[in-house]
């Protein structure tokens, strides 16, 4: 029963995203005009400057376009869920779906199914772009990047459950969502290596308590250097970590949200 509702919302999100199929391809558009442009700029960046953070043979562009490609489902996780709550609520709807007989958690998890689906397909084609421009893919040990892909959705999800929780309550988000992206690009190792902000204390504690941190390291770990899941058993150890406390508390936080809402009337309200 429970998959019968998440694919109505699958079909429900697929059938609007095609009704502005312009919109739907820009975005892979976007995809090989930012991978293109990171090529160029790799050029400018030595051989061998990944050593300190043990890629010592993988070139800049490798690992620069693993990380934007996997960065995209932290963008999807903020706005999956929040735009999803702000767009029910602009559209007189919300109320209405969480009167019916469905399960709180399944309506937000389910809302975000579609937004995933797209992340993961502009992901392969951040890859495929790569490949055609020299990336070396360690595609052997896509299991091992899979079971981490699902480790980083569950938490960047949390995340975004908290995000939708802020627009439930407040009806605004988009600082929080901002200043959450932002931290971490900075401090996740997106574009840069985290190795590097060792030279700043006073920063660098941030980039460990990132969930993004340690998903970007094992995900660039079993597809650039081929390691395997004992490899980068510490990484997962830490992302269920990150998953067994960030998700009921995300949870949570939603319920109080929309009891607080309920509480004061002003769930219909935009």
């Amino acid at each position: 029963m429970v998959w019968r509702k998440i694919w109505a919302f699958l079909v429900r999100d697929f059938l609007n995203e095609i009704s502005y199929r312009f919109g739907f391809f820009l975005q892979f558009g976007g995809s090989f005009l930012s991978a293109f442009t990171w090529y160029v700029i790799s050029q400018l960046v030595q051989p061998g400057s990944l050593s300190q953070a043990g890629f010592p043979d993988t070139d800049y562009f490798s690992f620069v376009l693993v990380g934007l490609a996997f960065h995209l489902y932290l963008q999807s996780s903020l706005g999956a869920f929040a735009s999803k709550i702000r767009q029910e609520q602009l559209t007189g709807t919300l109320e209405a779906l969480l009167a019916t007989p469905t399960s709180v958690s399944v309506i937000i998890l389910s809302s975000s199914v579609w937004d995933f689906v797209v992340a993961s397909m502009r992901v392969l084609v951040y890859l495929l772009i790569g490949v055609l421009l020299g990336v070396q893919i360690a595609w052997g040990n896509a299991g091992a990047a899979v079971l981490v892909l699902l480790l980083t959705i569950v938490s960047f999800s949390s995340i975004g459950i908290i995000s939708a929780s802020l627009i439930l309550y407040f009806k605004r988000g988009d600082p929080i969502n901002f200043l959450i992206v932002s931290t971490h690009t900075l401090f996740g190792g997106v574009l840069f290596p985290t190795e590097m902000l060792q030279r700043w204390p006073w920063v660098s504690w941030l980039s460990d308590i990132l969930p993004l941190t340690y998903a970007l390291r094992a995900v660039r770990r079993t597809l650039l250097l081929g390691a395997s899941l004992g490899d980068i058993s510490t990484e997962i150890g830490i992302l269920l970590l990150f998953t067994a406390i960030l998700l009921p508390t995300s949870l949570l936080i939603f319920r109080f949200a929309l009891a607080k809402a309920k509480a004061e009337g002003s769930l219909v309200h935009y």
